[in-house]
């Protein structure tokens, strides 16, 4: 019996094997579909603290080395919102989450801002 054809979530082609023929488990099919999610989706976020007196730009937290940098290429980038929100946390300062788009061997972009709450569009 041939594999079929079906489209995931996000729009993508998957190919499901039928019940029986395969090697894989279900369980970690949809494991292995997680993780090339997270792989192909360009948004990370990152650690920053806002300009003050003492420190006039930008600075973002670099985790390995447990400091804060100007640059936002050293700055260490995480998957998923939820562990930035836990270690920006940890931290104990006035950090804010940031999101990034970034591709492996393509410079890191920085997405726009939202639009202040309150304002209204014009008409």
């Amino acid at each position: 019996m041939p594999a079929k054809k079906t489209r995931s979530r996000n729009g993508r082609e998957k190919v499901v094997s039928p019940k029986g023929t395969g090697d894989i488990s279900p369980s970690l099919l949809r494991k292995l579909e997680r993780q090339i999610d997270d792989i192909q989706d360009p948004r990370r976020y990152v650690i920053k603290r806002a300009p003050h007196r003492l420190m006039p730009s930008e600075v973002f937290y670099n985790i390995s080395d447990d400091t804060f940098g100007t640059g936002i290429e050293h700055a260490t980038l995480f998957k998923r919102r939820k562990t930035a929100v836990v270690v920006a946390g940890l931290l104990r300062s006035t950090s804010r989450i940031e999101e990034v788009h970034y591709k492996r061997g393509e410079p890191i972009v920085r997405s726009r801002k939202p639009s202040p709450r309150g304002t209204k569009r014009r008409r």
